[in-house]
């Protein structure tokens, strides 16, 4: 079984976002997925920003990296979250909490975690169980969703 680290920054902090700094990262890898519109494009549009973001990121000056205030005007710049997205956010807690009572199990909180054996790969998924990932998804009503979804990697 897969060791975490217990010191982990909390999400969506200033140290979490260090961490996953330079990174492709589990909510934005499906921007490689796409392909080019010509028949030699091997990378979409997507892929091609996606990609040229992460390289940007690791030439980040370590001064705009180390400074909280920087660094937050830096993430401001470069972030965004939609109202959806800040639907999942606000209702994350209550959705690993339902999990737990549905499933009798408990859910490990984490932070950001590299994969094993892909480089430069990071995911922050909503938790883990036991020998399982869990990976909790709210979909608003309105979206055609029913509330909650969530799959599981055994």
């Amino acid at each position: 079984m897969r060791k975490f680290n217990d010191n982990q920054p909390e999400q969506r902090t200033a140290d979490w976002h260090r961490a996953r700094l330079g990174h492709f990262t589990g909510s934005q890898i499906v921007k490689l997925m796409g392909t080019g519109r010509k028949k030699d494009d091997v990378f979409s549009a997507t892929a091609v920003s996606y990609i040229f973001q992460v390289a940007s990121e690791r030439l980040l000056s370590e001064k705009v990296v180390e400074d909280d205030e920087m660094f937050w005007l830096y993430l401001e710049q470069v972030s965004h979250t939609n109202r959806a997205m800040q639907w999942g956010i606000d209702n994350e807690n209550e959705a690993r909490e339902l999990y737990e009572k549905l499933r009798g199990c408990e859910v490990r909180e984490l932070s950001s975690v590299e994969h094993e054996s892909v480089a430069n790969y990071a995911a922050s998924p909503d938790g883990v169980v036991e020998k399982s990932d869990i990976c909790v998804r709210l979909l608003l009503a309105s979206s055609g969703g029913n509330g909650l979804h969530w799959c599981e990697r055994l």
